[in-house]
């Protein structure tokens, strides 16, 4: 037969692990939907196979009430082709989330143009000065998200095309 303190101790152990995954904003369905509805590889950039020289990271705060604000890019990219623009937007379409999620967040969004040809894709990201370790120093107060990568896919043709 289980203690009556063991038996407390473990549902207060549940209680701490689903109050934690209830404060993971990476794993909020809503969060995530919205994410990747919303953030698309831009078309001017992809028609004129232009990418992003590295991953975009953007701040962006939850208040109290759930609501979004103070979205911002730490590190603007090419701004005519939209690779900001397309972040930002998808921020902006964040429905009111949970007061639980109160806090700054920083989210890396890696555009990725690829050429495909068969089973081989070239990545075309080039490292970037501004890592995940830097952030973490420079932001030790903002939670840093799970990556997103955005790809977009162009054929690679090989020979002569007449």
């Amino acid at each position: 037969m289980i203690k009556f303190s063991t038996l407390t101790g473990l549902c207060l152990f549940v209680q701490f692990l689903h109050a934690q995954s209830l404060h993971n904003l990476d794993q909020n369905l809503a969060f995530n939907a919205v994410l990747h509805k919303y953030i698309t590889y831009p078309q001017q950039a992809a028609e004129a196979k232009v990418y992003t020289r590295s991953t975009i990271y953007a701040h962006f705060q939850i208040d109290s009430l759930g609501r979004v604000g103070n979205i911002a890019i730490l590190n603007p990219g090419q701004p005519d082709y939209g690779f900001d623009n397309q972040v930002i937007k998808a921020l902006h379409h964040l429905p009111h989330l949970k007061p639980a999620y109160t806090g700054e967040y920083i989210l890396p969004v890696r555009f990725v143009f690829a050429y495909t040809k068969g089973d081989i894709k070239l990545d075309t990201l080039v490292p970037s000065i501004l890592t995940d370790e830097a952030l973490k120093i420079a932001y030790p107060y903002m939670i840093l998200l799970s990556e997103r990568k955005i790809e977009a896919y162009i054929p690679m043709f090989i020979g002569n095309r007449k």
